[in-house]
């Protein structure tokens, strides 16, 4: 049992050597990627010295720092081998223990003239004056659990990105993170517009599903005796990360002369791992609301922007759905309700807008900003 205890002791001091930090002292040198971004190192290096400093390393001052990075040309290099001759050479004079590489990679791209969407991955290498290397590496940004930084302007996007790559990357080498940034959203909803310009051009919001994909069978659609689901509608996002499979749901009221009553929801698809990560209820299984006479059936689903943002189409309502937060961002009544319905999405200039063709003719929706 006492040499279990001590293996244990042995191994978190092992993965904790990144933490012997009280009074080291180090010095940062960021670097972006892109030429184009290289204004932005600087928020990489805020974010990297206010980290070191709440771990409890010395951060060498920013004058000396900028100093040191001038004039040791090949940290530029990702791939240069730092020897300790060379450690001693370039940072020698500065009295530290320690030298952090901090390089951040950036994309950022606009959605739908609105707003602008910015992903980072960052590396932590940390060199001693022994040559000893340790490197620690957030990548992944953009995917389901790690969602995208969106931003009304592309700084802010891209500043908040990069903070967030820092801090995995910062944690993975075992500093303290006191308030990991967070990321930023941009909260869409739909307003009724009378028309959209004649230049808009709108595809499906359904996106490119052909036949039935593989994923469709990760959808936990219920199948009781006196409980089920019809498949009602299927839709995959632009980057095909994320798909929709709507389901029509009934219940049996075996005590109520085996009345039935109806509801709707769609259920969001890893599509790589064909595995159900989230569910919608647009209709709770139950008697619809005033003015609901139409199905509850979700007629049709569709992606705005990218696989964070779904529209759902019943036949009494349209819902916009933050697939990331798990939450309803607008809820729309449809007038006098339909029976069937396909949704297209589409932009002119700043401005996007969401189509709804049903029965009843063809509904206008612009894609604006929340509040």
């Amino acid at each position: 049992m006492m040499r279990r205890i001590v293996l244990l002791l042995w191994a978190w001091g092992v993965a904790g050597s990144a933490l012997a930090s009280d009074g080291v002292r180090v010095s940062v040198a960021a670097y972006i990627t892109e030429p184009k971004f290289a204004a932005y190192e600087k928020v990489a290096l805020a974010r990297a010295e206010e980290l070191l400093g709440d771990s409890k390393f010395v951060v060498l001052d920013e004058a000396k720092a900028r100093q040191l990075k001038n004039g040791w040309v090949d940290l530029a290099d990702p791939g240069h081998v730092i020897t300790a001759e060379e450690f001693v050479k370039r940072a020698g004079k500065y009295d530290i223990q320690k030298v952090v590489r901090l390089g951040v990679s950036v994309s950022v791209k606009p959605v739908l003239g609105l707003f602008y969407t910015a992903t980072a991955t960052a590396e932590f290498r940390m060199v001693d004056k022994s040559a000893q290397v340790q490197a620690f590496t957030l990548d992944g940004m953009g995917t389901r659990g790690i969602p995208p930084s969106d931003g009304l302007t592309e700084g802010a996007a891209i500043s908040n990105a990069i903070q967030r790559a820092v801090d995995g990357a910062a944690q993975r080498a075992g500093l303290t993170v006191l308030s990991p940034a967070l990321p930023k959203a941009v909260p869409l909803v739909l307003e009724p517009v009378a028309s959209a310009p004649a230049e808009t051009e709108l595809a499906s919001a359904a996106g490119e599903v052909s036949d039935v994909p593989a994923w469709v069978a990760g959808a936990k659609l219920t199948k009781e005796t006196w409980r089920g689901e019809d498949k009602a509608c299927v839709a995959v996002s632009p980057d095909g990360q994320v798909g929709a499979v709507g389901g029509y749901t009934w219940n049996v009221n075996r005590l109520g002369g085996l009345t039935r009553t109806y509801g709707g929801r769609v259920h969001l698809i890893d599509t790589t791992s064909a595995q159900e990560f989230n569910l919608h209820t647009v209709h709770a299984i139950g008697v619809r609301d005033a003015g609901e006479d139409s199905s509850s059936a979700p007629l049709a689903c569709g992606f705005v922007g990218n696989w964070r943002y779904l529209v759902v189409a019943t036949g009494n309502v349209l819902s916009c759905y933050d697939v990331e937060r798990g939450a309803e961002t607008c809820r729309l009544p449809i007038k006098g309700g339909i029976s069937k319905g396909r949704l297209s999405v589409g932009r002119v200039g700043n401005n996007a807008y969401v189509a709804l063709q049903s029965d009843k003719g063809r509904a206008y929706y612009r894609v604006v900003i929340a509040k």
